[in-house]
C-alpha cells in the first residue's frame, strides 16, 4: 500500500503505474505463497500414531509406589472417550502442538483418562481407591507417521517424543456415555489425588489448548504444600444458581482445566462424600461436575484462586454459542486471530472449546505468535 501510495503521488502516468503494480504484485506472491505454507502446514492432517492396543500394562498406583513424594512437578490427566472406540482426531492433535516433547518438561507426566469401552454398571457407590479392578494404566508409544517428511526428519521427532511418556488410565466402572460426566470425573479427581509424586495437577479437557510452558512456569513459583485450587472463574448459569444452591461465589469452569496443588490433595479426597450428600438434596440428574468440585473445595475452606490474570486474556473462550440442535463449535479463524493476536492481549493459559484439528493447530500458531511478541 505504500508502495502504491508512493506512486501515485509522484505522478507517474498511469500505464506506468498499472505496469509497475503489476511487477510488484508478480514480485510478491512468493512470500504470500510461503506464508500460506506456514499456515497450510498448521492445518496438515495428524502426523501421530498412538499405539493404543500395544500399552504396556503398569501397575496402577506407581506414581504412588515407584517415585518419591513429590518428586515429580505436574500431573497433565485430560478427560476423554476410550481411545480405542472412538474418534480422538482432536486429542491426537494436541501430540502435535501444545503438549508436544518440545514444551513438556522431562519431570511431567500426561495421562488420559477415559471410560469403559465395554457396558458397565451406571452406580455412583464405585470403589475410591485404585486397583487393577477399577482401573487400567498403561504406558503408550507415539511415533510420526507423515509422508511427505523425511525418514531422518520423522527419527528425529520419534526420538525426541520418547522423552515425554504418555499413559493411559481406564476407568473400568464408568461409562463415557453418561453426561453429565459425574461419575468419571469423580473417580479421576480421586484417581489424581492418590498419586503422591506429584507438586501440581491439572484435569482438562481433550478440546482445551493448554500453555503448558506458561502455567508451569506460574505454578511452580507457588508453594505447592499450600492447598490450591487455580482455573477460569465461573459463577454458573444465572437461571441454575438457585436451584442448585451455589452458596460459592465462584468455582472453576470445567473446560479450561481445575487445577490444585499436592496441598489440596486431602480435600480433594472428600469430594465424593459431598457429591452424595448434594446429589441426595438437589436430585440426581441436576449438576455439573466443576460446579461440585468448586461446591467440595469451598465447603472445606478453600477459594479458587486466579493468579491474579485477567480473566479474558489467560483463558479465551473461543466457542460458538450452542443452541438446542448443534452441538459447540470454534469460532472462525478470522475471529480467532482477531481474539488472540490483540495488541493489549496477554499470554493465555487455556483456551476451550477447540473442536477440531486444524483449529488446535491454528490456535497453536497464534499462540506462538503471541509468545514471541511478549516473550512469555
Amino acid at each position: 500500500k505504500m508502495i502504491i501510495f508512493f506512486i501515485i503521488r509522484n505522478g507517474i502516468p498511469c500505464a506506468d503505474r498499472l505496469i509497475l503494480i503489476l511487477v510488484l504484485t508478480l514480485l510478491s506472491l512468493p512470500c504470500i505463497h510461503s506464508q500460506n505454507a506456514v499456515l497450510s502446514e498448521h492445518h496438515a492432517s495428524s502426523t501421530i500414531d498412538i499405539d493404543f492396543h500395544r500399552g504396556i500394562e503398569l501397575d496402577s498406583a506407581v506414581f504412588s509406589t515407584h517415585y518419591p513424594t513429590k518428586s515429580l512437578d505436574l500431573l497433565v490427566a485430560v478427560t476423554t472417550k476410550h481411545p480405542i472406540v472412538n474418534d480422538l482426531s482432536v486429542l491426537k492433535s494436541s501430540f502435535e502442538t501444545w503438549a508436544s516433547a518440545s514444551n513438556f518438561h522431562s519431570n511431567d507426566r500426561f495421562i488420559i483418562y477415559s471410560g469403559s469401552s465395554s457396558e458397565v454398571s451406571t452406580s455412583f457407590n464405585h470403589k475410591s481407591y485404585i486397583n487393577s479392578s477399577t482401573a487400567t494404566l498403561r504406558r503408550l508409544t507415539k511415533q510420526h507417521s507423515s509422508s511427505h517428511r523425511s525418514r531422518e526428519s520423522i527419527e528425529r521427532k520419534y526420538k525426541k517424543n520418547q522423552e515425554f511418556p504418555l499413559f493411559w488410565m481406564e476407568l473400568k466402572e464408568v461409562r463415557d456415555s453418561d453426561y453429565p460426566a459425574l461419575h468419571k470425573n469423580v473417580l479421576q479427581w480421586e484417581h489424581m489425588s492418590q498419586f503422591t509424586a506429584f507438586k501440581w495437577y491439572l484435569r482438562c479437557d481433550d478440546d482445551a489448548y493448554v500453555n503448558i510452558k506458561l502455567y508451569r512456569q506460574l505454578l511452580l513459583k507457588l508453594d505447592h504444600n499450600v492447598p490450591y485450587y487455580v482455573g477460569k472463574r465461573s459463577f454458573g448459569r444465572a437461571q441454575e444458581v438457585a436451584r442448585l444452591q451455589m452458596k460459592m461465589t465462584k468455582y472453576a469452569e470445567g473446560g479450561f482445566c481445575q487445577v490444585f496443588s499436592a496441598g489440596a490433595q486431602s480435600l480433594v479426597r472428600n469430594c465424593r462424600k459431598s457429591v452424595n450428600k448434594w446429589r441426595k438434596v438437589l436430585g440426581k440428574e441436576h449438576t455439573h461436575d466443576d460446579v461440585e468440585f468448586g461446591r467440595c473445595m469451598h465447603e472445606q475452606g478453600l477459594r479458587l484462586d486466579g493468579l491474579g490474570l485477567k480473566v479474558d486474556d489467560a483463558f479465551p473462550n473461543v466457542g460458538k454459542s450452542m443452541n438446542k440442535t448443534k452441538p459447540m463449535t470454534t469460532e472462525k479463524d478470522k475471529i480467532l486471530k482477531k481474539r488472540l493476536t490483540r495488541s493489549e492481549m496477554q499470554c493465555p493459559l487455556v483456551i476451550h472449546p477447540v473442536k477440531s484439528p486444524d483449529k488446535m493447530h491454528y490456535v497453536h500458531h497464534l499462540v506462538e505468535r503471541l509468545e514471541r511478541i511478549h516473550h512469555c
